[in-house]
Parts: C-alpha cells; structure tokens; sequence
C-alpha cells in the first residue's frame, strides 16, 4: 500500500509541550483486494486530529486512491541539547488500523509528497523531507484470542526538518547573559576601593542571569539533562564567582600592595575576556 503527505499549514508550535499544529493531506493507494467499507488509519502521534475532507477515487490496475485533509495536534519526541542552535523534525507517524504487518506494508509516494514552501512559519525555516517505514511490534494481541501474544503493524513517518530563526527568542535569553558579562567585566573598571559599586554590578549581573533563566524555563519543558543553555548559564555564573573573589581580595590586597593589586585587577579583567571569547566560539562550534 503507498501512502504520501502534503502539509499546508504548521501553527501552535510549542516548546515546552513539545507539540505542534498542522493541517495536511494524507492518501492511501489501496490493492482492491484491501479494500473494506471504512479503511481506518491512526495517526499515533497525535495528541487528537480530525478529518475536515475525504474523497474516494477508483483507479486502474485494481486499485483505490483515499485521500484525507486532516487537522491535527501532533506531539513530537524533541531534544533541546543544543537549543536553540538546533534544527527538529516535524513528524507524523501514520499506521494502518485494519491490517497487521502480515497483510500491508507500506510504500511512500516520495515524488508527490512535500510541503507548501510558500507556507510562512514564524521563527522557523522549513528544510528537507523525508520518508521512514518499519514495522512496529506491540507485545500484545489486543484481547482477541485467536491471535498471537504479539502483534505487528506497519508504520510510515513522514518528517519535515524546522530551524529556529526566532531573532527575540535568541535577544531574551542570550542578550541578558550578554548583559551580566558586560557588568561583570565593568567592575574591573571601577577604582578598586571603590568595592560597594563593585559589588552593586555583580549584583546587577545575577539578575541578568536570573532573566535568562525564567525566560529559558518559561520556553523549554523541564529536563533531567543539561542542555547547552544550561552550560552557558553556569558558565556566567563561574565567571561572576570568580570575578567576586578577585574584587574582593583586591580590596584588600591595595590596602598593602596597590600596585599589585592593579596588575592582579588588569590580569582577571584580560583572562575574563579571554574566557568569555573562548566560551562563545566553543558553544558555537558544539
């Protein structure tokens, strides 16, 4: 059996649910022989989905041509490692609901099945697609006796690969760590007896940080693993730790020894920046 997709329109990207809006067309080409008075199919990743056309077409060589326009929510299995430096697929996972893997086995119309490049997605550009089938085995028969303990049935995904290109996403959580480092880095500029408008800009900093964070948490879902944001994050904040010390005992130390206290304030001041500029290229190359 061949089956092909077209999607119209992408809407309701969500991050944090990791789901996706969509609406589509699917079409099944039938052998006669398969046939029955309602094919059904089941979109298995989709949270719900309804049928907003349908038509039926006899073709030749014994065949039948069912095509469905479909809008669905579609949840998908998305990593946000290298968020949002990282391009996700859009996938629908299609299974026939009437026939196991012994009776259907998916072909895929790759000429005819593509995406409506005049379709806009805000924040995102739309890249290749592609095709995958397998067969998935369920290790159950689904209470009917006469059956095996185990069942399997044909899947077709049918994928979409989606950049971010969201400009104010990247300015609301990048553009506040830009601004906690800019602070960090003006505190080797104030006279180092001056040590309470030191420590005003790396409390100006943390609260920086602090809206980078929320603005993360308030996009991506929550997460056992540290993603690259997380990194960049914890990055920022070494650097205010270690910047907090050097104020510090810089106070002291021109107390007693100010010209080393001037070279010590220089040196951090250089090694910060090396170490800001360093962690930026690094991030960008992961």
């Amino acid at each position: 059996m061949t089956v092909g997709a077209y999607i119209t329109h992408i809407y309701d990207i969500n991050l944090q649910k990791k789901t996706v809006s969509a609406i589509f067309w699917l079409w099944f080409i039938y052998p006669d022989q398969l046939i029955i008075e309602n094919n059904e199919f089941d979109i298995i990743n989709a949270e719900k989905f309804s049928v907003l056309y349908q038509n039926t077409q006899q073709l030749s060589d014994n065949k039948t041509l069912k095509q469905y326009k479909i809008r669905a929510t579609l949840s998908q299995d998305w990593s946000f490692e290298n968020f949002p430096f990282s391009t996700k697929p859009l996938s629908i996972i299609i299974e026939d609901a009437d026939f196991n893997a012994h009776t259907v086995i998916f072909s895929t119309d790759n000429i005819n099945s593509d995406v409506d490049h005049e379709m806009a997605v805000s924040g995102w550009t739309l890249g290749a697609d592609h095709w995958q089938t397998y067969i998935h085995h369920y290790d159950t028969n689904f209470g009917n006796p006469n059956n095996p303990n185990s069942t399997a049935y044909a899947r077709a995904i049918y994928s979409v690969e989606m950049t971010h290109t969201n400009i104010r996403m990247f300015i609301h959580i990048f553009g506040m760590l830009y601004l906690a480092c800019i602070l960090i880095l003006g505190m080797f500029f104030i006279p180092i007896k001056d040590i309470k408008s030191r420590l005003a800009l790396n409390s100006a900093a943390i609260f920086a940080v602090v809206g980078s964070k929320i603005s993360t948490d308030s996009i991506l879902p929550p997460s056992n693993a540290i993603n690259l944001i997380d990194k960049i994050q914890l990055t920022v904040l070494i650097f205010m730790v270690i910047t907090l010390i050097t104020v510090v005992l810089n106070y002291y130390l021109c107390e007693k020894h100010l010209k080393w206290a001037h070279i010590v304030n220089v040196g951090f001041a250089i090694l910060t920046v090396l170490m800001i500029a360093l962690s930026n290229v690094f991030f960008m190359l992961a």
